[in-house]
């Protein structure tokens, strides 16, 4: 029972900067340039097959490092092998040998569960070997790949390299026609100088 109380009055401490803003979303906020789309190396959609701590990487605050291990149905940006292992800094909480999940919007993690099992399309970064997951980049996690949130995301994603590329289109508008100008007006002065 007293580690128990232990574990809890920890948690009510960590979460006491958090509450003391007027919103989750100021206590962990993205750049405001920040595109979770652009600024991806990668987005995959697939199922979490479990979890376990990353004892090798970097503790950060009271957070626990994990690998996530994911099957990859599908990547909308990038190339991933059909498995892979995500690493997420921000996840879980630990202290005093116990753990637990970190909601997303205050500790910036990607998961605010046990992620074993669910569905999820993910933006990630490759840093080093690793890919990195994070609140800003997670587009949808559920038990099925269903619902609205997820249609909303599927659409926009799946449109991902279909966007007119304006500015490929905008240089040939443009170089196009000079080209023609100049070309012409070397035929017209060789036509006038040898006449």
């Amino acid at each position: 029972m007293k580690r128990l109380f232990v574990f809890l009055t920890a948690l009510l401490a960590l979460s006491v900067p958090f509450a003391s803003s007027a919103s989750g979303a100021e206590a962990c906020a993205p750049a405001p340039d920040y595109d979770a789309v652009s600024d991806s190396d990668v987005i995959v959609a697939g199922r979490f097959q479990g979890w376990q701590e990353a004892n090798d990487l970097a503790i950060v605050e009271d957070f626990t490092p994990i690998r996530v291990n994911m099957t990859v149905d599908r990547a909308f940006k990038g190339d991933v092998p059909g498995e892979i292992e995500i690493v997420d800094t921000r996840s879980l909480i630990s202290y005093g040998g116990e753990s637990a999940w970190a909601r997303g919007d205050d500790s910036c993690g990607a998961f605010d569960a046990d992620p074993t099992g669910m569905y999820g399309i993910l933006g990630l970064n490759k840093v080093g070997d690793d890919y990195q997951a994070s609140f800003f980049s997670r587009f949808y996690i559920g038990a099925e790949p269903q619902g609205q949130s997820y249609d909303t995301w599927l659409a926009r994603l799946e449109s991902i390299g279909e966007e007119f590329p304006w500015l490929p289109a905008t240089i040939a508008a443009v170089l196009g026609p000079l080209a023609f100008i100049f070309a012409s007006s070397f035929v017209f002065r060789a036509r006038h100088s040898a006449g």
